[in-house]
């Protein structure tokens, strides 16, 4: 079964909702809170994104993708202190930076 591609429009549109202040994981993690489901959901997306092979990457997935791992871990002592275990946040920027470097692969 083949999945999301990198240059797909509805995937830019998911990854890019994943960003949105009122509904997207990393929209409300900016806000200082953790919403389990929305990550889960986050990393279920990414699941779903197929590797990239020997070819160029659309700009706008890479610029979506990219900073999340640096800004989760920014985001992680905000969170921690409004209640959320670091456990839980820490699983879910491993298994999303996982992902990532699934599909982009690693130098």
């Amino acid at each position: 079964m083949l999945g999301l591609r990198h240059d797909d429009p509805e995937l830019l549109e998911a990854l890019d909702l994943t960003w949105d202040d009122e509904t997207g994981f990393l929209g409300r993690l900016r806000g200082g809170e953790f919403v389990q489901e929305l990550a889960v959901a986050y990393v279920e997306l990414l699941g779903e994104v197929d590797p990239v092979e020997d070819e160029l990457v659309n700009a706008s997935f890479v610029k979506l993708l990219w900073f999340m791992p640096v800004f989760i871990e920014w985001q992680i002592e905000r969170v921690v202190e409004a209640g959320t275990p670091r456990e839980d946040v820490e699983r879910i920027l491993d298994l999303a930076t996982t992902r990532i470097m699934d599909i982009l692969g690693v130098p």
